[in-house]
């Protein structure tokens, strides 16, 4: 999805069978922006997403999540809320404090 990618701050989007997986790379902040709006309308509008399948959002590559990040992922939990849900993978450790303080753990697929 990202024509820069592989370097940090990147975003990407795939079907990977029945499950739609979005990956994090890097610093997730607000030079991310237009990125993830992107994203977040590319992942609303996948038939996998609409036809009841999960959303996984890989942050194993996530070195920093801002509030930008944080609020992506709120709008995606929102557009899986009607199909098989959001899971959270991966992440380090600053970003796993990050996603409990705002009540994001309660999504990832792993104990933090």
């Amino acid at each position: 999805m990202s024509a820069r990618e592989g370097r940090p701050g990147t975003v990407h989007v795939e079907e990977r069978g029945p499950v739609v997986v979005v990956t994090l790379v890097g610093e997730i902040d607000l030079a991310c922006l237009p990125e993830l709006l992107a994203a977040a309308e590319c992942v609303r509008s996948l038939p996998a997403l609409t036809s009841g399948n999960a959303l996984v959002v890989d942050l194993s590559a996530t070195t920093f999540l801002g509030l930008v990040g944080v609020e992506f992922l709120e709008a995606v939990e929102r557009a899986a809320a009607h199909s098989g849900g959001l899971l959270l993978v991966g992440g380090a450790p600053p970003v796993r404090r990050l996603l409990r303080l705002v009540g994001l753990d309660r999504l990832v697929l792993q104990p933090l």
